[in-house]
């Protein structure tokens, strides 16, 4: 835990130089919204830069695992003619992870011998992910549509932080926003195309509802990043997450800067997987 806040602190540290050098804030957009109202919906057309710190103190049927990762996600609007996009790109670094050695809980949910106890530990990049979604009005009033295609690229730097495949699929959401609340959801598969032959295929699921409520004066409580992942070859989740989050949106000079914090519990227990996951992210609108 303390490797944790240590590493958190140097995180925040970089995070506050970089933002010294940026004079210009995002302007509103039009429609009357307000910015961190804004920020919470995964289909605004605003450019940030999520820099979020991720700690698992424990691993179900491996208490003693623990791991730390800080993952860099840039979201991205772009336009290709009158069709608007978002592209968002996971970039996650392992501070410290199990070396699973041959077992591997990425491939499927392995079910390791009684008090094992892994090796040693690994750090280094893990895979990359990304998705680049076309925005779409709904046909009700306050909902937006999204579909667009998910991808997986082999950047692990260690066998045991990534699949060593190639994985692409399709991906589609939707939200409704009324008042201060907004709910919705984001659906996404991924399945191997090309990689290791001698590692497992990937052919997996991913559910992914959000909801927040706006508290007033940039303060939101919210549900966590819920990844429900589910694996079509062992036909198991993986993960069954629950979470909250407090949020709050502040600016410094004139760049505005939503902060973040939540916790949130895992009820897959059969296989290896973590147990409980704390985050906090900086995330600064360029």
């Amino acid at each position: 835990m303390r490797r944790f806040i240590s590493n958190t602190a140097f995180a925040s540290c970089l995070l506050l130089q970089l933002m010294s050098t940026v004079t210009q804030a995002q302007e509103q957009q039009a429609g009357g919204q307000d910015l961190a109202q804004q920020a919470r919906n995964p289909t605004a057309s605003l450019t940030m830069m999520q820099i979020v710190a991720v700690h698992n103190p424990n691993f179900h049927n491996l208490e003693s695992a623990n791991q730390t990762r800080f993952i860099v996600q840039p979201i991205i609007p772009f336009k290709t003619g009158k069709l608007q996009h978002i592209a968002r790109i996971t970039l996650p670094y392992v501070a410290n992870a199990p070396d699973w050695g041959s077992l591997v809980p990425g491939d499927s949910n392995v079910a390791l011998p009684p008090n094992y106890v892994p090796t040693a530990e690994v750090n280094g990049l893990s895979d990359m992910a990304l998705f680049d979604l076309l925005i779409f009005p709904a046909p009700f009033k306050g909902g937006r549509l999204a579909v667009g295609v998910s991808a997986m690229l082999p950047t692990a730097t260690d066998p045991a932080l990534g699949t060593q495949k190639w994985s692409v699929g399709p991906a589609l959401g939707g939200l409704v926003q009324s008042g201060k609340l907004l709910v919705g959801g984001i659906a996404l598969a991924n399945f191997s195309v090309a990689g290791n032959s001698e590692r497992e295929n990937v052919s997996a699921m991913t559910l992914q509802p959000f909801g927040s409520y706006g508290l007033g004066s940039g303060w939101s409580i919210e549900l966590t990043e819920m990844m429900f992942n589910y694996d079509f070859k062992s036909k198991t989740w993986a993960t069954l997450p629950l979470g909250g989050r407090i949020g709050k949106m502040v600016t410094v000079g004139k760049l505005p800067i939503r902060f973040y914090a939540d916790a949130e519990y895992n009820f897959a227990d059969k296989g290896v997987a973590p147990k409980w996951t704390f985050r906090f992210a900086v995330v600064p609108l360029l």
